[in-house]
């Protein structure tokens, strides 16, 4: 995952994985992650299901990301 540093337009030949000094990359501390349960979580919150860490995209969620992928952003 990539944080732009530079403000430039987007352009097929401004990608992270070419142009270097626009981005910096970001890791993710994917045991920030919580094991996924049965509760709500709120958007932003972040779950490791499986092999996967996931973050929801709405408030009330209850589905689990196997159950309800559209409702989930992978992230990991």
């Amino acid at each position: 995952m990539y944080k732009v540093s530079q403000n430039h337009i987007s352009s097929d030949t401004l990608r992270p994985d070419i142009a270097i000094d626009f981005y910096q990359k970001i890791k993710i501390n994917v045991m920030d992650a919580l094991e996924w349960e049965e509760k709500q979580y709120e958007a932003g919150d972040r779950v490791k299901s499986g092999e996967h860490v996931y973050e929801s995209l709405l408030n009330n969620n209850f589905w689990s990301p196997e159950n309800f992928p559209s409702a989930w952003k992978l992230i990991q």
